[in-house]
């Protein structure tokens, strides 16, 4: 099952797009493993690895790529953003 997380990230292109991101799906796999630890739990630890990686290419953008300018407008962006029709259960 953890294979399908590296085919995940492969196929979505991300770590080529952006050169800049850390390329570590296994790494994240890992974080899953540790919040997920029942076997039965499989389909759910490649879940997790989705936004698990979005932390990590959030962080990157911050500490390689952004200018300070920029950053500020994208944390501005981040905080205007509310989610307000979705149920509270998702």
């Amino acid at each position: 099952m953890r294979f399908l997380c590296f085919r995940w990230w492969k196929e979505l292109g991300l770590g080529e797009e952006m050169e800049f991101v850390r390329d570590q799906p296994l790494k994240w796999y890992m974080w899953s493993m540790a919040i997920l630890t029942d076997p039965s739990l499989s389909e759910l630890r490649v879940e997790l690895i989705k936004p698990i990686s979005l932390v990590y290419i959030i962080d990157d953008i911050f500490d390689v790529y952004g200018k300070a300018d920029e950053l500020i407008l994208f944390t501005e962006v981040i905080e205007r953003y509310t989610v307000v029709d979705i149920p509270f259960y998702l």
